[in-house]
C-alpha cells in the first residue's frame, strides 16, 4: 500500500479524534468553571518546553488551600503573557473541584483551544480528500 494512502486513512481517523479530545478538555474545564470552588494560588515554579518544531507551552507549578487536603501543589497551563509576568503578580486566582483537587483553571486564561479545533477539522478534510482521491475517485 502507498504512504499516501496511509496517510490518508490516518488522517481520516487522526482528525476527529483531535477534535473529540479538544471538545472534552474544553467541557472538563468549564465544569471546573461552573462548579469549581475559588481559591488563592502562589506560583512555586515556572517551567518552559520547547516543542520539536519550535512551539512553546508555559506552565506554572501553583501551591494552593483546599478545603479537605491542606495545601495542594498542581501545574497549570497559562498564556506567553502571564508566565512572563508573573513575578509582577504573584498571586492567581484558580478554581478546583473539590473531588479532584489536581485539576485547576486559572481565572482569566482562556478555557480552551480553538485553533486545535480547526486543525482537527483541516486533518480530517485532507483525509476525506485523500481517500476519495485513492479510493473512490476512479
Amino acid at each position: 500500500m502507498n504512504r499516501l494512502k496511509i496517510g490518508s486513512i490516518l488522517a481520516l481517523l487522526i482528525g476527529p479524534f483531535i477534535i473529540v479530545m479538544n471538545l472534552l478538555e474544553i467541557n472538563e474545564k468549564k465544569v471546573i468553571d461552573r462548579e469549581g470552588i475559588e481559591a488563592t494560588a502562589i506560583p512555586v515554579s515556572k517551567l518552559e518546553r520547547r516543542g520539536r518544531k519550535g512551539g512553546r507551552t508555559y506552565k506554572l507549578e501553583v501551591e494552593f488551600p483546599t478545603k479537605s487536603d491542606g495545601v495542594q501543589t498542581a501545574q497549570v497551563e497559562v498564556s506567553k503573557e502571564l508566565y512572563e509576568n508573573i513575578e509582577s503578580r504573584p498571586v492567581l486566582k484558580v478554581k478546583y473541584l473539590e473531588k479532584k483537587p489536581t485539576q485547576v483553571i486559572v481565572l482569566g486564561e482562556p478555557l480552551g483551544k480553538p485553533e486545535l479545533t480547526y486543525v482537527g477539522i483541516g486533518v480530517l478534510a485532507l483525509g476525506l480528500f485523500g481517500t476519495w482521491w485513492h479510493f473512490i475517485r476512479k
